[in-house]
């Protein structure tokens, strides 16, 4: 299911780009979707990875605790069996603090791979919307003889500002605020299980981490520079000469839709006139 989600994800860009050709205030969307762009796969085979590993650790440990068990009392005692016992003791609880990082890390790449393919999933649908509004807008001016394109798209772009938008920086904010979550949580994971590793007899487990960081320094530095360039180019998406992310806003049936670089204040709004109405319509703001 989620090898597919960068392919969606892109579909839907692509598709509400060509539709913001015909209606500009779809172009807030495009650049929320050229932000929101990514691969749950990633997150899925992570967590496929991890859950492996978890599994493989949750054994050890049931080893280790049968070794500790099957050796017999008769056989050795004395102050080297309490020793090793001891040893083995925090040798278990070792593997068993990184067994349960293991199901942490699992559990939450598996959760972000859900999360953002459901974004995803949101993504298209209203792509798919975007090319209803797209034919709606073609019927009225095959209908009128194109006199009914301009009050069309009008009538479409208060849609999208007022309903579609909004609805669309809601899901991304909360998705934000899911995935940064996510991310407290793992990091939180991760400090507690250093830490005690450290406490069971582990004093080099803070420098095991450091160690095993630095191959992914490559990755981590494209995966930085990559999501800058997203959001420059997500942001200049919808960015004019005000100084703001505004939309420009065509002429409407002799009138103008009147909002974005227009409007000159923080909440734009918005007028249009042409002839699928016959009076101006209120303002929206």
């Amino acid at each position: 299911m989620f090898e597919d989600g960068l392919g969606t994800a892109q579909t839907a860009l692509y598709t509400s780009m060509g539709c913001a050709v015909i209606l500009p205030a779809a172009w807030e969307l495009v650049s929320m979707m050229y932000l929101c762009q990514c691969d749950p796969s990633a997150y899925w085979k992570g967590s496929e990875t991890w859950g492996g590993t978890a599994k493989k650790l949750h054994d050890l440990e049931k080893d280790v605790e049968r070794i500790i068990k099957d050796i017999p009392g008769h056989d050795w005692d004395g102050k080297d069996r309490k020793a090793y016992e001891e040893k083995m003791e925090d040798f278990k609880t070792q593997v068993g603090l990184s067994a349960v990082m293991a199901d942490v890390t699992h559990h939450i790449l598996l959760f972000a791979a859900i999360t953002l393919y459901i974004l995803i999933v949101i993504m298209l649908i209203i792509s798919i919307i975007l090319v209803a509004q797209v034919v709606y807008v073609a019927i009225v001016a095959a209908s009128t003889m194109g006199t009914g394109y301009w009050a069309a798209v009008g009538e479409i772009c208060l849609i999208i500002e007022m309903e579609m938008v909004p609805m669309f920086t809601t899901v991304t904010s909360n998705v934000d605020a899911l995935m940064n979550g996510a991310a407290v949580i793992l990091g939180t994971a991760l400090v507690a299980d250093i830490g005690a590793q450290m406490l069971s007899g582990n004093p080099g487990a803070a420098l095991d981490l450091i160690q095993a960081q630095v191959p992914a320094f490559d990755a981590a530095w494209r995966g930085s520079l990559q999501r800058l360039e997203r959001n420059l180019t997500g942001h200049t998406m919808k960015w004019d000469h005000t100084g703001g992310p505004k939309l420009p806003w065509p002429v409407v049936g002799g009138g103008r839709i009147k909002g974005g670089a227009d409007s000159g204040g923080d909440s734009p709004s918005y007028t249009f006139t042409g002839d699928l109405t016959s009076e101006p319509s209120p303002e929206v703001g």
